[in-house]
């Protein structure tokens, strides 16, 4: 005898409180129980399907709104809800940057301990559409079906070009236009699928690990100079040289590269790129500084608000002319490098060698003789004596990826004796961590939000912070 379906629970009355940053709103029904709602928008109230219960929070889709925010909009992009990006597109942008700021100020408060942190008004974006200056797509032969199209059987055609379906490592999403990176980057992607299809060449299917075209990279500057690398899964001259051909006779400007991928993950930098047409990289401006990007360049994807983000360091940095400076987790040297000119040294360290070497390099390329770069991990490099050796900081940048710092680094931070730290960090929650744990020696004297990524959740704080005396 078979079970039958357990009927989900509805909620009614359900108010709106907030969003996460995966674009769930959150919210409370009128007995105080909270949910995850997709497609919810802060001050909407709805009736809900429960989907997942769970004793702290539970998971919920909406049945139908009773009231709808002020803040809601209708999504501008047709592959919203599906791609996995833009997740707040349905909210409007000064919503947006009122809940970036709120995220600021409540990481702060109740994960740093700071009781009246001074936070500055949000940085907003000039333009919230098409503002990356990268984007990895991939191919597949598992294309991410529409509900009408499965029940569709005389659908032949399932390769795509496009992201991944958000939680499924083999569907693909197949993007028509993408709002995140100005043109030629939609004609490029739409042109290669048409040439694919027309041509019958295979998309890569990433259980088998067959298939020719397997993923496609393309950077812009904002000189309107374009890169493009093609990923190839197998080695088939011949197709691959009639690829070429037909992209550089349709966008004969571009600088383009190919990498043969035989392995079974997507990573790249452990591979060659073959330069095939063009000069070979790519110069972004940053203000002053003028930075060449190679097709494995780490850079950071918004040019314009990066800009915006180094002054606001700049200004928190004020150097005189004679300070050591510390670039600590410097990436390519960006941040250092737009100091240099006002400082007596800059000294920067950075895990990953390709980046050190995009740094070093870009020093040259601006003529900057008193920036230096050093490949390694920075909790090593500061056990090991690097103050001791390079000398003791006059003010330390920080700038560790989402994770935050290695807790064994906050005591030699501490010791280091600088009077000053910037801590820049795309994550709140674990800055404020951080920072809780710095408090002993420092104190939080200013913070400066930067939207990097409209229509995200995702947020860029500045943080300076003086030695207390």
């Amino acid at each position: 005898m078979t079970k039958a379906k357990s009927k989900l629970i509805e909620v009614q009355d359900v108010s709106i409180v907030d969003i996460g940053d995966q674009g769930m709103g959150i919210g409370k029904d009128p007995e105080g129980k909270v949910y995850l709602i997709q497609n919810a928008v802060p001050g909407d109230t709805m009736d809900i399907e429960v989907k997942m219960r769970r004793s702290r929070v539970s998971y919920a889709r909406p049945i139908q709104r009773t009231a709808d925010s002020p803040w809601r909009q209708v999504p501008f992009c047709t592959h919203f809800g599906v791609c996995g990006g833009c997740k707040w597109q349905h909210m409007a942008y000064e919503g947006q940057l009122e809940y970036k700021q709120k995220n600021v100020f409540d990481a702060l408060t109740r994960i740093g301990g700071i009781k009246e942190p001074a936070i500055r008004k949000i940085q907003s974006v000039e333009h919230d559409r098409y503002y990356r200056n990268k984007l990895d797509f991939s191919f597949g032969n598992n294309r991410w079906l529409t509900e009408e199209e499965l029940s569709d059987e005389t659908i032949l055609n399932k390769n795509a070009l496009g992201f991944h379906r958000p939680g499924s490592f083999e569907k693909i999403v197949d993007i028509q236009h993408c709002y995140l990176q100005s043109d030629p980057s939609n004609e490029i992607r739409n042109f290669i699928r048409e040439f694919a299809n027309t041509n019958q060449l295979t998309y890569y299917n990433v259980k088998l690990h067959i298939g020719l075209l397997r993923n496609l990279v393309i950077r812009t500057a904002l000189d309107g100079s374009t890169m493009v690398t093609l990923v190839f899964g197998q080695d088939q001259p011949e197709s691959i040289i009639e690829i070429n051909k037909a992209i550089l006779s349709q966008f004969p400007d571009i600088t383009l590269y190919n990498i043969i991928n035989l392995k079974f993950n997507d990573t790249t930098f452990d591979l060659e790129p073959i330069l095939i047409h063009g000069r070979g990289y790519l110069i972004e401006s940053l203000g002053h500084l003028k930075c060449r990007v190679g097709p494995k360049s780490f850079f950071q994807t918004n040019s314009k608000q990066a800009w915006k983000l180094y002054q606001f360091i700049e200004e928190f940095a004020d150097l005189k002319g004679s300070e050591l400076v510390y670039d600590l987790y410097s990436g390519t040297g960006t941040i250092g490098l737009f100091l240099a000119h006002h400082a007596a040294k800059i000294v920067g360290v950075e895990e990953i060698k390709e980046a050190v070497d995009d740094a070093i390099l870009n020093a040259g390329e601006n003529r900057i003789t008193n920036a230096f770069f050093y490949a390694g991990d920075v909790k090593k490099m500061l056990q090991d004596g690097l103050f001791e050796r390079e000398g003791r900081p006059d003010l330390v940048i920080l700038d560790p990826p989402r994770s935050g710092l290695h807790q064994d680094n906050i005591p030699i931070l501490l010791e280091s004796g600088a009077p000053r730290i910037i801590y820049v960090s795309c994550n709140p929650a674990t800055q404020a961590r951080d920072l809780k744990l710095l408090s002993t020696g420092y104190e939080h004297v200013i913070s400066q939000p930067v939207d990097m990524f409209p229509h995200t959740g995702h947020i860029e704080n500045v943080t300076l912070l003086h030695r207390i005396k």
